[in-house]
């Protein structure tokens, strides 16, 4: 009975450790095209996953990103002078 225990907590740990990293492999934002002027972020979620990669994008060109358009996957931002 006791191997039966044992077996039954490791393969309840390892569903456990399963779903834990299962987490940390959700896809992120990231830039699909982009320039001085605009920049395209794909996003998962919400729109406002994407303004911290259209932050980044921009201040690359010293400007701030304004979101300008939003579709169920994509971010639409204008990269604007601070």
């Amino acid at each position: 009975m006791r191997k039966t225990t044992t077996a039954a907590i490791s393969i309840f740990a390892l569903g456990a450790a399963s779903l834990a990293l299962a987490g940390c492999t959700r896809p992120h934002p990231y830039v699909r095209e982009g320039d001085r002027q605009s920049v395209q972020v794909n996003f998962y979620g919400t729109p406002d996953s994407a303004l911290p990669v259209a932050r980044q994008h921009c201040a690359a060109y010293d400007r701030v990103p304004r979101l300008t358009d939003a579709g169920p996957d994509i971010a639409y931002f204008d990269c604007v002078p601070r």
